[in-house]
């Protein structure tokens, strides 16, 4: 592999990975679909054999409804989503808010092998002030004119060091956290913005 050029070596690895979505896919379709088709039928079956066909019935609608309550709760997980959760999200990156805050917006999406979930939160002047000079004061902190390439986007996206990255643009102060997942598995990826003007704090958590 060593011996590859370049070209050859980033070919094999996106070939990989389309290789990796479509055994996900596969996986995919057999847990969700074929798992739950065959337990339902099991549910119906057994207490057929044993003779208690409504036991069998009920089991089946019980499941059923299980099953369907799963879907709705897949379908509207954003509105599931709390102050609670808002705030784990944040402290995970050593970010403390001591006063209470307001989540203004929250959105997810996703597809296959990517997931993307930003929200905002409106914080106390106090708290914004202590993310900013928790940005500032950190070790590797950057003018905007110094930032010169992507962190999603490094070399060793899959099996190198977990990053960070602190900087300043023209209106927002970012705290950039990147974890490599392994060969086949996407990355994490999160960033948080803190708005220099009004007291908006945006997460985003970006996997792809």
């Amino acid at each position: 592999m060593i011996f590859l050029s370049l070209p050859i070596q980033l070919h094999i690895k996106q070939r990989n990975a389309i290789m990796d979505e479509f055994f996900l896919l596969i996986t995919l379709v057999a847990v969700f679909i074929g798992v739950p088709a065959l337990v339902a039928y099991l549910l119906y079956k057994i207490p057929l054999k044993l003779g208690y066909p409504r036991a069998g019935k009920n089991l089946l609608l019980m499941f059923g409804l299980l099953v369907f309550g799963f879907i709705l709760y897949v379908m509207f997980e954003d509105l599931f989503f709390t102050r609670s959760d808002a705030q784990k999200a944040i402290t995970e990156q050593g970010f403390n808010l001591k006063d209470k805050f307001k989540l203004t917006t929250n959105t997810s999406s996703s597809a296959i092998g990517d997931y993307y979930h930003t929200f905002t939160i409106r914080v106390s002047a106090e708290d914004k002030s202590n993310a900013i000079n928790q940005i500032v004061r950190s070790g590797n902190f950057t003018r905007c004119s110094e930032v010169t390439n992507d962190l999603m986007y490094t070399k060793d996206c899959y099996t190198g060091p977990i990053l960070t990255r602190n900087y300043e643009t023209v209106k927002t102060y970012v705290h950039e956290y990147f974890k490599p997942n392994g060969d086949g598995y996407a990355p994490t990826f999160i960033r948080i913005s803190v708005n220099k003007d009004g007291l908006d704090l945006v997460f985003e958590d970006i996997d792809e």
